[in-house]
């Protein structure tokens, strides 16, 4: 009988990928040489996944997130770097820090981030249920009667970094994102950002922020929604990125109130000191923004679906016979600035279309004629769509209740150079929201996404759809979490997490785009279903060329254990 050990190392490598077993490296003690090929195995299958959650239809109850987290132990091959977790307002994990640090802090190895959401429904698509893990035939598939769930996953050489910023400090928290986003020198190593947002009534502060990051960090894909709350782990600040702030910011801190201090230096010192002396690593958020920035090479692409019908064909089209004949840009700084918020930071340019040409009847109307036209078609438009010149697909905006006052159509800028550019030229279009189109779109969303997807593989996916779209079936949608069953329908192995949400934070909805994948431009918007999916390239085989000799493996175990010189392995 041949012992495993003598195996050759591509035979015991392609061995371990055939099983595809958790190894805990408890075979280590037994045999060095195994546990350095699992390890190399590790590092060759790149990306890993999984996805847990709580709902046992066997015993018809909800098992306690501390099992849960547990399986999504057992079921890694890896450490995880970063953990996302759902809840409802039933489940008990979020009971004070105390808790938190209770139910994640022996499961998972530093420095794990975790980043969980709590809603008030969330939804599950072939997660690992209590049912599958006992090996019934009643797993779940698809549901939302779930109270916990959670992705753990390992992103090899991924940067991951959390961050939460609260209402009252959201000048100072925001000014120290922008810090430890810069500080990693080349600000185009970051790929996404998940942000949620508790208090529905912060939404102005939420859509301030993410023009902010937008603006710093334009390449990214901002996803996310608004929740009931949640928790984070706790951000660290360096001495170099607290000393960049003035002494007044730095007098907000908490940790400083009520102290005199000489020195600047002093005080960044004291305020460190405070933090690191904290005994929790997770923070609870209750009103607030938080959530993780994601760099380095982690495998993240969003997705956004909406589903609208032009107001004057019935249906979704690529082109439009109207076309922007005449449009001004107005400024801030404008004497003809009609809001009154012109003096604020947060006031931005925006256009005023007041001429349209009909291509098809060679006349040009106005902005009300365009809108009268569409109200004649028996539909009252929602959504100006925007089609620029050699853009995908058309933005869609609001039609704002002060264009009636003025005549002409309002469209908004972000701030942005791209945004100021003239409208003229541009495809224009009126849409309203419809619940069939809402299907159809995420029907071709899914038929875009595995076409554009080919030679690939979705590991997971997280999504954020709006409340208004399920979990339960509404006037509007008639169908039970419509959304999440056609992304199992199209991807039937693919895990899906999320919740639904009172606003949904992702890249700006498109209307007839042919692209799936989009970045920049986010905002917060109603009634859309937006995806974060997690893809990596597809692997058939993997070569192993290792070095197995006695020596190296010595060598390897040697340096993971941590012994030096003549220090024993036994």
């Amino acid at each position: 009988m041949v012992a495993f050990v003598d195996f050759a190392a591509d035979l015991t490598l392609g061995v371990i990928k055939f099983l595809d077993v958790v190894d805990s490296s408890r075979l280590a003690v037994t045999s060095q040489r195994y546990y350095y090929l699992v390890m190399e195995y590790r590092q060759q299958r790149g990306a890993e996944l999984v996805a847990v959650a709580n709902a046992n239809t066997v015993a018809k109850t909800n098992e306690p997130p501390r099992t849960i987290i547990t399986r999504s132990v057992h079921a890694l091959q890896s450490k995880p770097n970063l953990i996302l977790s759902f809840s409802t307002a039933e489940n008990e994990t979020r009971d004070g820090a105390s808790n938190l640090e209770k139910t994640y802090g022996s499961s998972y190895p530093s420095p794990t981030i975790l980043l969980g959401a709590e809603a008030y429904s969330i939804q599950v698509n072939n997660a690992q249920s209590t049912a599958k893990a006992m090996g019934t035939n009643e797993g779940i598939t698809l549901e939302h009667s779930s109270s916990f769930s959670l992705m753990a996953v390992n992103f090899p050489n991924a940067r991951v970094l959390p961050f939460k910023v609260t209402f009252h400090q959201r000048d100072l928290e925001t000014i120290l994102l922008e810090r430890q986003l810069e500080d990693v020198g080349d600000l185009s190593t970051w790929k996404a950002m998940i942000l949620y947002a508790a208090d529905q009534e912060g939404q102005a502060m939420v859509e301030k922020f993410i023009t902010r990051i937008q603006h710093l960090l334009p390449q990214i894909a901002i996803v996310g929604g608004m929740c009931d709350g949640g928790y984070v782990s706790k951000q660290n600040y360096t001495r170099d990125q607290l000393m960049t702030l003035s002494v007044a910011q730095l007098r907000t801190f908490p940790e400083a109130r009520g102290l005199h201090f000489i020195e600047k230096s002093e005080l960044v010192d004291h305020i460190q000191t405070k933090k690191n002396d904290l005994q929790s690593t997770i923070c609870e958020v209750d009103a607030g923004l938080f959530g993780v920035v994601l760099g380095g090479d982690v495998p993240v692409k969003s997705v956004v679906s909406r589903g609208v019908r032009s107001a004057f064909h019935g249906k979704e089209q690529s082109i439009s016979p109207f076309v922007v004949e005449k449009s001004q840009i107005v400024h801030p700084s404008d004497d003809d600035y009609m809001f009154d918020f012109r003096n604020s930071e947060d006031a931005t340019s925006y256009h005023l279309i007041s001429k349209i040409r009909d291509t098809d009847a060679e006349e040009t109307m106005s902005a009300m004629q365009l809108i009268a036209k569409g109200i004649e078609s028996g539909h009252r438009a929602e959504f100006i769509g925007l089609k620029r010149l050699q853009s995908d697909g058309f933005e869609l905006e609001n039609l704002h209740h002060m264009s009636a006052r003025t005549g002409d159509l309002i469209v908004f800028t972000d701030g942005s150079r791209p945004q100021a550019e003239s409208l003229e030229g541009a495809e224009i279009d009126l849409f309203y929201l419809d619940g069939v189109s809402c299907m159809e779109d995420m029907d071709k969303t899914i038929a875009k996404l595995k076409e554009q997807t080919k030679g690939e593989e979705i590991l997971g996916a997280v999504m954020f759809s709006c409340a208004g779209r399920g979990p339960e079936p509404s006037h509007l949608i008639p169908e039970e979490m419509s959304d999440a069953k056609r992304f199992a329908k199209g991807f039937p192995k693919v895990p899906c997490l999320g919740f639904y949400a009172g606003g949904e934070i992702g890249p700006l909805a498109l209307a007839a785009n042919e692209k799936v994948f989009q970045t920049g431009r986010a905002a917060v918007q109603g009634f859309t279903a937006v995806f974060a999916l997690f893809i990596v390239p597809k692997v058939e085989s993997i070569v192993f060329q290792l070095n197995d000799s006695p020596q190296n493996v010595r060598g390897f175990v040697r340096a993971r254990v941590g012994l030096t010189g003549q220090q024993s392995l036994l």
